[in-house]
């Protein structure tokens, strides 16, 4: 009687070819992975800096026309802005990349920079004019958006 020794494993030839197969599966999905966190951060980034400056621009609007005077800038240019809104103060300028009001409440999101930021006043027209920059790297680089608008001071 012959007995027949009983095989069940795999050939070093088809461990091989599974191994092969499965690396060329797992590089495609990892390809697929790293293109899609791209894509999300690119998103982000755009979305970021549309959106603050968006706010930073209504906010700037809405402040201006609800104020009763505006102390700085009295003529010309400046970095800071400083209405009197409702008897109070409200002093906007930026520090260490941010739009601040009165030095605590930060109007940009921790996504972005504020930079070149000017206020321009002449008569009861005042102009803001600066860059939003995301902290956000996309594969192109930065998102930067200029932002620039002008409103007037409400007739009293």
């Amino acid at each position: 009687m012959i007995r027949h020794k009983n095989n069940s494993g795999f050939t070093l030839t088809e461990l091989l070819v599974y191994m092969g197969i499965f690396s060329i599966i797992l590089v495609i999905i990892t390809q697929m992975f790293v293109s899609i966190l791209q894509s999300q951060l690119d998103t982000q980034s755009t979305s970021s800096v549309e959106q603050d400056s968006r706010f930073l621009i209504q906010r700037f609007i809405y402040d201006v026309q609800r104020a009763s005077a505006i102390t700085n800038p009295s003529s010309g240019q400046s970095s800071s802005l400083t209405l009197t809104i409702n008897g109070q103060p409200y002093t906007y300028q930026v520090v260490n990349n941010n739009l601040l009001i009165n030095s605590t409440i930060k109007l940009n999101s921790h996504d972005t920079n504020i930079q070149n930021l000017i206020f321009s006043r002449s008569g009861n027209t005042v102009s803001i004019g600066g860059t939003v920059i995301s902290q956000i790297i996309k594969s192109s680089g930065s998102e930067v958006r200029n932002i620039i608008t002008t409103t007037n001071l409400r007739p009293n």
